[in-house]
């Protein structure tokens, strides 16, 4: 394989957080970064209303450091968060780079890779083209520029793992912010069936962290896809999430957030035909923390269906915003799809904010979507009063009870299991 060609650049007076970073210095990617580099980060973002707010302040003034150094923790890091209690091959990042020192030790039966990650990409065209430069998209062009080290898993055709897949991101410092771009891509084969864990811890500490995953789904395979977010209030999260579900595959994803600072997360799904996609997502949101969350789906071929539904309880002064956009393209039909999106607020400073899209260009689809934003339903409290649980106690019943939604996509008993005990602790 073609050894990674990287270079050092210092004092790029328009790309901030850093004086030195990693930048891939292969002629097959100077269009891109180019472009970047000449409009420059914050000139992307004006085309992002949501998200620019928030991270140009979050980050102006502040010397980010990206860190170019292994670091190697032990597990102890750990300690402060509940993890998954679940039995799964372990793939652990830390600070968005591949630690094979608290990794899975035992043989794998799937393919995992992290040097040489541009190289490998580049020798699928299309999968770079489309995914890996993403060049109208100032956050991936960001984490592409960046780009030194991350995970590629590879599982091959007609493949059953009797395990789930737990890829575990930690963000650590003790010295320095840090400013962090974790790259991941699944590529699961033919008629395989794969269960995928993802959680994200991190301390007190602040930082930036810039998130790319791709997934490549392929014909006739079940993907179960299984997310859990606990990090840092003082932190900011920017994630895009890339999913290619080919044709007749079956895709299901649930994803809690149990705690967070800003975070904005968007996710794109491209459905082929006859291909059935679930997602669930829920977010506990608390404080003053700010979470954006965005769904593209769009329907390319005919005969899908589709369901995301997102749910919130929003605390104390904390703001939550759900955006579900599904695209049918013009000439499909037998689509079938739905948006169901709630949110809890439980307190007078709480915000929500819900806004579906549907843009659907042919008359042979059914397309559903429901949006609601209130508080603690009295009748709810009433009931459950009536049956001697308190006041305070019934409304945490209620609040709970909405963040459970997650488990109904949770096909897996000792995963449910697992998410089941953190919602509830």
């Amino acid at each position: 394989m073609m050894k990674s060609n990287f270079s050092m650049i210092e004092n790029d007076e328009h790309i901030p957080f850093a004086k030195e970073y990693s930048l891939l210095a292969s002629s097959s990617f100077p269009e891109w970064f180019l472009k970047f580099k000449r409009q420059g980060f914050e000139s992307y973002l004006k085309n992002y209303e949501t998200i620019n707010p928030f991270i140009s302040n979050f980050i102006s003034g502040d010397d980010f450091k990206h860190p170019l150094c292994d670091v190697a923790p032990s597990f102890d890091i750990m300690l402060k968060y509940p993890m998954l209690d679940v039995e799964a091959y372990t793939i652990v990042l830390v600070n968005g780079r591949y630690s094979s020192e608290l990794s899975s030790e035992e043989e794998l039966p799937f393919s995992i890779f992290s040097d040489g990650i541009l190289c490998s990409l580049n020798d699928d065209a299309d999968f770079l083209d489309d995914k890996l430069r993403c060049d109208d998209n100032a956050l991936v062009a960001l984490n592409s520029a960046y780009l030194s080290n991350g995970i590629v898993v590879d599982v091959a055709d007609n493949t059953k793992l009797e395990k789930p897949i737990h890829i575990i991101s930690i963000v650590c410092s003790d010295t320095q912010k840090l400013f962090v771009n974790p790259r991941i891509v699944v590529k699961v084969g033919k008629n395989s069936f794969v269960d995928i864990i993802e959680s994200n811890f991190s301390l007190d500490e602040k930082y930036f962290e810039n998130k790319v995953c791709q997934f490549d789904i392929g014909e006739n395979s079940f993907v179960n896809h299984y997310r859990y977010y606990n990090v840092s209030q003082n932190s900011c999260m920017a994630e895009n999430n890339f999913f290619t579900i080919s044709d007749y595959a079956k895709f299901n994803q649930a994803v809690f957030i149990k705690q967070m600072g800003i975070f904005r997360s968007f996710y794109q799904f491209d459905a082929e035909k006859e291909i059935k996609f679930d997602s669930v997502l829920s977010v506990d949101a608390k404080n003053k923390e700010n979470s954006d969350i965005s769904f593209l789906i769009k329907h390319n071929k005919d005969d899908a269906v589709s369901n995301v539904s997102l749910f919130a309880t929003v605390n104390d002064e904390a703001d939550v915003n759900f955006m579900t956009s599904v695209q049918c393209a013009n000439g499909t039909s037998g689509v079938d799809t739905a948006q169901i999106s709630r949110i809890l607020l439980n307190s007078p400073n709480a915000k929500g904010r819900i806004k579906p899209l549907q843009d659907i260009w042919s008359e042979k689809v059914k397309a559903y979507h429901g949006a609601v934003i209130s508080g603690v339903d009295k009748k709810d409290l009433f009931f459950l009063e009536s049956r001697g649980i308190d006041t305070e106690s019934a409304k945490i019943l209620v609040l709970k009870s909405c963040l459970a939604n997650i488990l109904q996509n949770i096909h897996n008993e000792k995963i449910s299991d697992a998410f089941y005990n953190l919602i509830w602790l």
